[in-house]
């Protein structure tokens, strides 16, 4: 579900580039965006101790890094089976929370073009953004 929410803000950015795109958008549909923009954004401004998502875009792993985890875990234990079951879960949770991170991002984007087009918006619209966000 997650690459599918990444996949639908990725082409909601490419559209919000052009402000007659924006305008053929019904208003609760962009009520709705601008709401999710909002939440998307405050998740990126959350502290880095508290947001895991953040912390691993600052502390990547490297290839070697995994590796070298994964061949160590294999070593400590003759249960080699189950310590690849967990450098997958290793890999899948760092997946997740890169693209959570990217779909942020993008978000991001999506704010900055609406804030570009403000002045076109409907009232509902920019009073959204100035008093609830």
């Amino acid at each position: 579900i997650l690459h599918a929410e990444t996949t639908i803000v990725s082409l909601l950015t490419l559209l919000f580039y052009r402000e007659d795109y924006v305008l053929e958008i019904d208003n609760a549909i962009l009520l709705s965006i601008v709401d999710y923009c909002a939440r998307q954004m405050s998740s990126l401004a959350a502290p880095i101790s508290d947001n895991k998502m953040v912390y691993q875009q600052k502390n990547p792993y490297t290839v070697d890094q995994i590796k070298s985890k994964a061949l160590r875990q294999q070593h400590k234990s003759n249960k080699i089976h189950k310590d690849n079951h967990m450098h997958l879960i290793d890999e899948i949770r760092r997946n997740l929370l890169n693209t959570e991170y990217q779909t942020s991002v993008k978000a991001t984007s999506i704010a900055r073009y609406l804030c570009e087009h403000f002045d076109s918006l409907s009232i509902s619209i920019q009073s959204r953004i100035i008093n609830t966000h």
